[in-house]
């Protein structure tokens, strides 16, 4: 199956439950995605939300401070 890269913006609270939420999709037989980015204005809520993409998804998405 063919994925389809995506990325979150915006890492605050809401960006981490978006995670959470792939977390559960990647469980499944039909997930078609990958987290491939992280972007936010502050950079720490960026790495932050990258560092728990690799624990939670095994893949460590890239770290952007802009679009």
């Amino acid at each position: 199956m063919v994925r389809v890269p995506i990325a979150i913006v915006g890492c605050g609270g809401m960006g981490g439950r978006h995670l959470l939420g792939l977390k559960e999709l990647y469980g499944t037989d039909i997930c078609n995605v990958e987290l491939v980015a992280a972007c936010d204005l502050r950079r720490d809520n960026a790495e932050h939300l990258a560092d728990e993409a690799q624990k939670q998804l095994g893949k460590r998405p890239q770290v952007f401070e802009s679009m």
